[in-house]
C-alpha cells in the first residue's frame, strides 16, 4: 500500500495515540492442569483509581512505574509524546511524534511488547484487550494520526490556506468514510472490541466526520493555514494488528483520492445527530460486511465463528444476503471494500 500512495505522488505519516490498562497481579497458585494455553486469566487488583481524568495526583500515584516505561521506550528508541491517565482505573494513554511509512506499525509492536515486559518485571500485568471484563473498568483505543507528504516537495498534502483540509484531504476522508464499516475488522479484530462502541462515550458509534470533535469516527484536526492539518481515524482497539490498521487506513483513502470523492457534510456540531450509518455491532457483523473472497487472518475468523474450513457458508451467506437486499434497501455508507477491490489489493499478493 505504501508503494502505491507513492506511485500516486504521496508519502504516508502516522502517530500513534494508544489507550491501555494497567493492573496489579495478585499471588496465585497456577494449578498444572491450568498452565496450557490459553490459560484461565489471573487474579488481579486495580493498579490506581479511576475517574479523575489527567490528575496530576493519580499520576504522581504511578510516577515510579511511568518513569520506567517512560525510560525503557527512550532506550528502544520509542520517546513517547505526551504520558496521561485515563477515565478508567489504571488506564493510561501514550502517544508519539509523526512517523513516516512503516516506521510507526513497527513502532506500535515495539510499544505493546516492552510496557507489557516493564509492567511483568514489576508484579503488574498491561493489557491492551479493548475493555477487560473488570467492574468499573472503561474501554481503550487506538485513535491513528495521519497525513500525507507530497512527494514533489515534502509538504503536508492536508493543509489548506482557505479550510481546515486541502482537497486531497477530503478526498481521502471520503474513501475513509465510504469504507469504514468493512474496515472495522482491520480496526477491531476482536469480539470485544465492539463493545466500545456506545453513544455519547468517548469512543464513536456511527460513520461520520468533524473537524476538532471527538465524538467522531474521523476527526480532522487543523484549521485554514495550519500546516499540521492531520486525520484521525478513531476506530481502532488497542489490540489491533498494526499493519493491517495502516493498510486499510491507506487504501480506504487512497481510493477516495483515486475518485475524487467528496465526504457528506461534517457533523461538527453534534456528530450523534447526523443522519449516518452505525458501526458494526459485533465483529460477526463486521464479517459480513466483507467480499467472501477477502483474505482474512485465521485469529479473525476463528472469534467471528468462520473457522478455517468454513469459507463455503461464509459465501453461502453471503449469496442470501444479497439476494435478498437490493442495492437501494443497503443502509447508506455500506459500501464495500470488496466492491471497491481495496482489499485485494491491500492483501492480494499472497500473503
Amino acid at each position: 500500500m505504501l508503494a502505491d500512495l507513492g506511485e500516486a505522488g504521496y508519502d504516508y505519516l502516522a502517530g500513534l495515540e494508544v489507550e491501555f490498562s494497567i493492573v496489579v497481579r495478585s499471588p496465585e497458585d497456577l494449578a498444572p492442569e491450568n498452565a496450557g494455553f490459553t490459560p484461565p486469566p489471573p487474579p488481579v487488583s486495580v493498579f490506581e483509581r479511576g475517574y479523575q481524568f489527567l490528575s496530576e495526583v493519580r499520576l504522581d500515584s504511578m510516577g515510579p512505574t511511568l518513569e520506567a516505561l517512560r525510560d525503557a521506550l527512550f532506550d528502544v528508541g520509542l520517546p513517547p509524546r505526551s504520558i496521561e491517565d485515563e477515565w478508567g482505573p489504571g488506564q493510561l494513554e501514550f502517544s508519539f511524534a509523526p512517523m513516516a511509512g512503516l516506521a510507526s506499525a513497527d513502532a506500535a509492536v515495539l510499544f505493546r511488547s516492552a510496557v507489557k515486559q516493564v509492567c511483568q518485571r514489576r508484579g503488574l500485568l498491561a493489557t491492551f484487550m479493548c475493555r477487560p471484563a473488570l467492574p468499573n473498568f472503561f474501554s481503550s483505543g487506538w485513535h491513528l494520526h495521519q497525513s500525507l507528504l507530497s512527494r514533489a516537495d515534502g509538504s503536508n498534502a492536508f493543509a489548506s490556506d482557505t479550510a481546515a483540509l486541502s482537497d486531497a484531504g477530503r478526498h481521502y476522508v471520503a474513501g475513509l468514510l465510504a469504507h469504514a464499516l468493512p474496515m472495522a475488522v482491520f480496526g477491531a479484530p476482536t469480539v470485544n472490541g465492539y463493545k466500545r462502541f456506545r453513544p455519547y462515550s468517548f469512543a464513536p458509534d456511527r460513520v461520520c466526520w468533524a473537524v476538532e470533535n471527538r465524538g467522531a469516527l474521523v476527526r480532522v484536526q487543523g484549521a485554514p493555514g495550519d500546516t499540521s492539518s492531520h486525520v484521525e481515524m478513531r476506530i481502532g482497539e488497542p489490540a489491533a494488528n498494526p499493519y493491517f490498521y495502516l493498510a486499510s487506513n491507506i487504501a480506504a483513502g487512497l481510493d477516495g483520492i483515486r475518485r475524487g470523492a467528496e465526504p457528506p457534510p461534517a457533523a461538527d456540531a453534534d456528530p450523534y445527530a447526523a443522519e449516518a450509518p452505525p458501526l458494526p455491532a459485533s465483529l460477526a457483523e463486521a464479517v459480513d460486511l466483507l467480499d467472501a473472497d477477502t483474505f482474512l487472518p485465521e485469529g479473525v475468523r476463528r472469534h467471528a465463528g468462520l473457522l478455517p474450513g468454513h469459507d463455503e457458508a461464509l459465501r453461502d451467506r453471503a449469496v442470501r444476503r444479497r439476494a435478498g437486499r437490493t442495492p437501494a434497501a443497503r443502509r447508506p455508507g455500506r459500501q464495500r471494500l470488496g466492491d471497491a477491490r481495496v482489499l485485494r489489493v491491500l492483501l492480494g499478493n499472497g500473503v
